[in-house]
Parts: structure tokens; sequence; C-alpha cells
């Protein structure tokens, strides 16, 4: 073909040397097709959220309320209970609202002192309550590798916490008796855990100290709660309330009116899974 032909668009030179194909036009089935397969892209991505959102929630609640906690959790409740941080309760508290209700109630409204035994997914909302000094007291189990854990999980999540680690010597299972009959004296040698605890934790005068720590139930082969119920007896000064976790429990209801030489002065029960049979008590000393 001659060079003038080309040039001259002839229809030889077309259909050889064809013009270059435009982009189609907004509204072409190319287009539309590209638009359609990003809005199906975007709709994936929000249904995984809502997906893993929903899990989450269903997760958070299923956990509450294997620990008995879902049917008590009453939000309108709940939210009269902020801290000084304006934090309600968590859902998965190891309390019941009007536990925690009474725990409150029993801090001065300004700089009362907490002491807390034992760790706990409430610890956070605690730190907070009053204003005043709050502080933990933890086992070091180095033979558990779930309570290691456990405490570490949360002290990792919470770093702020004051917690003072202690070493439990007794046994749930083979001490109940001994300590029953042995008296002051054994109690005296066994059972106070203060040349463990620092200063401040010795020399504070505690307005509230709520005993839910260790292990004390039956089967978990843990050391109970002898060593930290007497020792929240030592720490106590005049006008302490002691409250006692898990109260329907043989050891935590005989031993500490044994050991602080007193009833009750009140017992919230908080209803479980099954109702008030399946309870969790808690009773509050007035020293």
């Amino acid at each position: 073909m001659s060079t003038r032909n080309i040039r001259s668009g002839s229809p030889e030179s077309l259909a050889r040397f064809p013009a270059p194909q435009s982009p189609p036009p907004l509204g072409s089935r190319k287009s539309n097709y590209a638009l359609v397969k990003s809005k199906r892209r975007i709709g994936k991505q929000r249904l995984i959220a809502i997906f893993l959102v929903i899990y989450l929630s269903c997760f958070v609640l299923f956990t509450a309320f294997k620990r008995g906690g879902i049917e008590a959790y009453d939000f309108e409740h709940a939210a009269r209970l902020k801290n000084k941080r304006g934090v309600a309760p968590p859902i998965d508290m190891q309390m019941g609202l009007s536990q925690i209700e009474s725990v409150m109630a029993s801090l001065p409204p300004e700089g009362g002192n907490l002491l807390v035994f034992g760790l706990g997914n409430d610890s956070f909302f605690w730190h907070d309550v009053s204003g005043g000094v709050v502080s933990f007291i933890e086992g070091d189990f180095a033979d558990s590798k779930w309570a290691t854990e456990w405490s570490d999980q949360v002290l990792f999540k919470y770093p702020f916490l004051d917690c003072s680690m202690v070493v439990y010597s007794t046994s749930m299972e083979n001490d109940y008796e001994r300590f029953e009959r042995g008296g002051e004296a054994l109690w005296a040698k066994e059972l106070d855990l203060t040349s463990q605890l620092p200063l401040h934790i010795t020399t504070t005068k505690w307005d509230v100290i709520v005993v839910d720590a260790p292990r004390g139930n039956k089967g978990s082969n843990g050391p109970g709660r002898f060593q930290s119920i007497y020792t929240a007896r030592i720490l106590a000064g005049l006008g302490t309330t002691i409250v006692i976790d898990d109260y329907e429990r043989d050891i935590e209801n005989r031993f500490s009116k044994l050991i602080l030489g007193k009833e009750p002065v009140k017992v919230e029960k908080r209803s479980g899974r099954r109702g008030i049979g399946d309870a969790n008590w808690q009773a509050y000393f007035e020293m």
C-alpha cells in the first residue's frame, strides 16, 4: 500500500489501522459492572463488621449468663451506680447490682478507702469507686497456670491497679477442722498475711474490706479463705465494714463468724441462673 492511501483515509487504510477506542461512557455496561462489583465488596465488609459486633455481644452476654449475672442485670439500675469516672458496673461483674450498691453505700461519700481480696473483671470499676485509696490483694499461685494467667491478664489490661501479691499456705480440704479447734494462737501463727504486705496496706485505715479470694469452692483444691478472712480482721479498724463474698459456702459462713466473733448485720443475696437456691450471698460485718 502507498503512503498516499494511508494518509488519505481511504477504506483500505481505515480497515488496516482502526481508530483507537474511547473509554466507555458512564452509563455503559462495563462501568455499571465495576460499580456493582465495588458496592458488593463494600457490602461484604459491612456484613463482616456487623457479624463481628453481634458475635462479640453474644459472647459477652453468654459469659455473663454462664456466671449467673445476666438475669440480674438491670441497665437502669446499673446506670445509677456509676463510679467517680462515670463508669457503670460491667455486665460480667462478679457481684449483683444490689450487692455493688451495698458496698458503695458502706463507703464514705468522698475519699473512702477500699481493700479487695481478689482481682476480677470488676477491678477497674472499684479502682475509681470512691476517690480514696483502693488496693487489691491477689494470690501468687506458682503451681497454678490458670491462676497466674488470670492475674497477669487483669494486671496487663489494667496496669494502674495497686495490687499486692501474697502466698496462701492453707488447704481448704485439710485445714478447716484444725483451724476451727485451734483458736487464736494457731490463727496468729498460720493465718496472718500482714508480713507479706507492703506498709501502705497495713497502715491505711480501711473503710471497707471485701473478701472475694482466693478460691474456696468445693472441688477446686484451693487454699480456702482462712487467711484472707483472718487478715481482713487484722487490717480492719473501728468502723470498718468487712464484706464476705460467697457467704452461702460453708467455710465463708462458719469461719467468718468464728474469726470475726459476731453475726453479720446484713446478708445480700443475688439469685443465680436457677433462682435463689443457686444464689451468691454476701455478708456484711461491722467491726
